[in-house]
């Protein structure tokens, strides 16, 4: 009899909060305007936390193209969250009502319910800022966010700046778990001669002499905001963060920056190579092991959001 009681209860906390999920997400699409004032965003989430620096770790916020189907897509992604998380309840509550209350599974299942309350109002503290849909997911990761963006947005076209980061391990012992994953240098580099050279390419300059011979671009003038190497033990990361960027061009930048590192380049003589608009006077191009694209930035109310995050 005790563990009935407890097993209704536990369903019946379970069913209020899926009902109040529902309504909050309905009631932030039919009354956006009103929700800023009606939610006590203070004790909710504030306009800081709604950039979602949680302790799980950063937001990852995803801008989703407007499209024909873009209704059913959140839709669907608030189908699949609910789907999910019904099966880990049911499953939770299986366990408390065999185990007679057992407080691990307990604490799980108050963590799904608090979960879902802060998902709904994220996504409704999102809708009332103006946006016209979003989903929020809360997991043990960290926090994804994915919104509906503007018509006229565009992955590549509205992207004003970028960053990569290219990684070597500078060390003539493999590292089996970093196969594939960055480029392996076993010969000893000078760091701080790499680090100068790096420095030596920032700002605007024609890198024609750093991109792949036969590319065809309307201009290859370029910004570029800062070229930096950090070195952790026998792992050298090079972030290099541009306006816009030329076929090959970073694997060039850091070949150049190799080359500097053990004297074949004076890194002061850089800015003087890149004025010749010479491929063959600078660094080789390096393999593409251990190039990744890092980070990108958006003007408009896209970049607003991300930039919040």
């Amino acid at each position: 009899m005790k563990k009935t009681w407890k097993r209704n209860l536990i369903a019946a906390g379970v069913l209020l909060v899926v009902c109040a999920g529902i309504y909050l997400n309905w009631y932030a699409g039919h009354s956006a305007a009103d929700l800023t004032e009606t939610l006590d965003a203070g004790k909710i989430l504030d306009d800081t936390t709604l950039v979602l620096q949680q302790e799980q770790g950063d937001a990852l916020v995803t801008p989703v193209q407007q499209t024909g189907t873009q209704a059913e897509y959140f839709a669907q992604m608030r189908l699949s969250r609910q789907t999910a998380r019904d099966e880990a309840v049911e499953l939770l509550q299986e366990t408390i009502a065999y185990a007679d209350g057992d407080a691990a599974s307990s604490a799980k299942l108050e963590g799904i319910i608090s979960d879902a309350l802060a998902e709904s109002q994220i996504e409704s503290l999102i809708v009332a800022k103006g946006y016209q849909d979003c989903v929020a997911y809360i997991s043990e990761d960290g926090i994804s966010v994915a919104v509906a963006a503007p018509e006229d947005f565009n992955a590549i076209g509205s992207c004003i700046q970028k960053e990569y980061v290219y990684q070597i391990y500078n060390s003539r012992i493999r590292d089996a778990f970093l196969e594939h994953r960055v480029c392996f240098y076993p010969q000893p580099l000078d760091f701080a001669r790499l680090a100068r050279a790096g420095r030596a390419f920032e700002g605007t300059h024609d890198f024609a002499a750093v991109r792949s011979v036969g590319t065809e671009t309307r201009t290859t003038v370029r910004t570029v905001h800062w070229c930096r190497a950090e070195r952790d033990g026998p792992l050298i990361s090079i972030a290099v963060c541009a306006d816009g960027f030329l076929y090959n061009m970073v694997r060039a930048i850091v070949g150049t920056m190799v080359y500097a590192s053990y004297g074949k380049i004076e890194p002061e003589a850089i800015p003087a190579l890149l004025a010749t608009r010479d491929r063959r006077l600078t660094g080789p191009t390096m393999p593409p092991q251990g190039l990744y694209l890092n980070r990108v930035w958006y003007d408009g109310a896209v970049g607003d959001m991300m930039n919040q995050a």
